[in-house]
């Protein structure tokens, strides 16, 4: 059997050659955007210019998993948004491993480019990477997500009031 280990989203991800070990630094845990009074003014804004560094790290269970071979992909969810945006990003074997890690870099902007679209709506955010048998069905995906709060500080909105609450 093969189960999620960890996703992590950050700012930016170094690996170290000779160890491949991974070290990320500015871990997300919130976007926080403040609109400027000379924005264009669009339909809906699009977050550009911050780049999102993933990592999801599947191990195997079973080392009947070691010669199995897995498709995988990451979808986005823009806040308040249904549909994802998916990036297919291949196969992989564990082989004699007990873990994979899946690197991507997701870079915002806007339509048209090969870029991810994201708009600028207060919510949840959600990125998932999921994995399944190579050719199996849409019920064999398994996959673990990392959501990311977004909040829209616009000119024509009051400020926010402070926490009071201690927590």
């Amino acid at each position: 059997m093969v189960r999620p280990r960890y996703i992590i989203c950050s700012e930016g991800r170094v690996i170290d050659q000779a160890t491949k070990l991974i070290s990320h630094f500015n871990v997300i845990d919130q976007i926080t955007v403040s609109m400027q009074t000379s924005t264009v003014k669009t339909a809906e804004p699009r977050l550009v210019g911050l780049a999102l560094e993933l990592s999801a790290v599947w191990m195997k269970e079973d080392e009947s998993e070691k010669e199995v071979d897995y498709e995988t992909e990451v979808r986005l969810f823009s806040p308040g948004g249904d549909e994802p945006q998916v990036a297919r990003l291949g196969t992989f074997r564990f082989g004699e491993h007990y873990y994979h890690r899946i690197n991507m870099t997701i870079r915002p902007g806007p339509a048209g480019e090969e870029s991810a679209v994201i708009e600028l709506r207060e919510g949840m955010m959600r990125l998932e990477c999921r994995i399944r048998p190579l050719g199996g069905g849409e019920t064999d995906w398994i996959s673990q997500d990392y959501l990311i709060p977004v909040k829209v500080n616009r000119p024509d909105s009051p400020e926010p009031q402070a926490d009071s609450s201690g927590a």
